[in-house]
């Protein structure tokens, strides 16, 4: 280089920021749980560029057992809720149901059906767990109970009963759509001045954010995480489930319920599902636990012991579900006043199979501009404002 060049000086430039991943719908919800899937799923049909997080969450029953439809009565309703709103739930059910049978179909998942037995009260019921080891005749005993307790939102709980199996619908759904984000959990969702929404997300390798023009959250616990002004809204209650070995006693069927409901099992080969809805209502369920309830393990293995169906000694496998409840007890769809691109899904009491699959069907065409959402209105999120 000649005294007469100057030399070249490299200029330290500032690190690029990383480009964000940018989407029009971005859905999160909980590894175990297969509706954000489901949501991804039906977006993805519409065309939409999507992206589906799910965050770690507790260990789920693997089969989904839905409150309503097995204890509701419909007239119970019109008193609480009024002619209108009840009818249009009903109506709402339906539809669900047919959604539910042409999703099954469009995505080849298996939908083991089988018997759906009912118990009554009292003697009836004393009468039946004698038998357990006969025929079930006296079922039939039992068409007058369902005759006058014509059931609000039955849609799931048919005869035969559809069994929703988390495993089976989420490898299925899962293969419909490109990958899923699993993180340990979503920090946080930001308005910004642009109107979309940015994601924090922590995951293995640290934290990682992404953009999106919408967002539709379905957990029931993640929304009141996020937006505090849910947190008086929403509710969470934890169930508890167990899983033990059958014995002989138990009978072909795919459900049975008792009392109304408050009590469930659900048979999968050699293996059975059983738990309680009874502390729903009750403040021990209060709250997202990573434990099962005592009280409710104790509840049912005295009760499906004495019915001889499980081995009262026999240590069950347990499953925490965490559920969420509204005021009047209806879930809670629909954007966020304080936040108009958040969409939340939540608040189920563990109804969530009889409302879902039309609830992401109406919510997701709607976002797309294809269909209304005044379907959605019995569960606006402007109600309690």
């Amino acid at each position: 280089m000649s005294s007469s060049e100057s030399p070249k000086v490299s200029a330290s430039l500032p690190p690029k920021k990383p480009e964000i991943d940018r989407y029009d719908l971005v859905i999160v919800g909980e590894v175990g749980d297969w509706t954000p899937l489901l949501a991804g799923y039906a977006a993805g049909l519409q065309g939409l560029n999507v992206k589906t997080i799910l965050s770690e969450t507790r260990r789920q029953s693997p089969f989904a057992v839905s409150h309503v439809g097995n204890g509701e009565i419909r007239e119970n309703a019109r008193l609480i809720l009024g002619d209108d709103l009840a009818n249009r739930l009903w109506s709402f059910s339906l539809a669900n149901r047919e959604r539910l049978s042409s999703l099954a179909r469009e995505v080849s998942i298996l939908d083991e059906s089988g018997p759906l037995l009912w118990f009554a009260h009292g003697e009836r019921e004393k009468k039946l767990a004698k038998a357990s080891t006969g025929n079930y005749a006296e079922l039939s005993s039992l068409a007058d109970l369902l005759k006058q307790n014509e059931l609000v939102f039955d849609s799931i709980l048919k005869e035969p009963a559809t069994l929703i199996d988390n495993v089976s619908w989420t490898k299925t759904l899962s293969s419909c759509q490109p990958p899923a984000t699993h993180c340990r959990r979503v920090l946080s969702i930001e308005r910004q001045k642009t109107m979309e929404s940015r994601i924090v997300i922590e995951g293995e390798g640290g934290f990682s954010e992404l953009s999106a023009s919408l967002v539709v959250i379905l957990s029931e616990s993640i929304p009141s995480e996020l937006f505090p002004s849910l947190r008086d809204k929403l509710i969470p209650v934890t169930l508890s489930s167990f899983e033990y070995q059958t014995t002989q006693k138990m009978p072909n069927m795919t459900y049975a319920l008792f009392h109304m409901g408050a009590d469930f099992s659900v048979k999968k080969g050699q293996r059975c599902f059983l738990g309680s809805f009874r502390n729903l209502f009750e403040d021990k369920a209060v709250g997202i636990h990573n434990k099962v309830d005592p009280r409710t393990k104790e509840g049912v293995k005295w009760y499906f012991a004495s019915l001889g169906w499980i081995d009262e000694q026999e240590e069950p496998r347990p499953y925490v579900d965490v559920h969420a409840i509204t005021c009047d007890g209806l879930p809670l769809v629909g954007s966020l006043p304080e936040h108009p691109g958040v969409y939340v899904v939540a608040g189920f009491a563990a109804r969530r199979e009889n409302y879902i699959f039309e609830v992401v069907h109406v919510l997701v065409n709607a976002i797309a501009g294809k269909a209304d959402f005044d379907p959605l209105s019995p569960f606006s999120t402007k109600r309690f404002l």
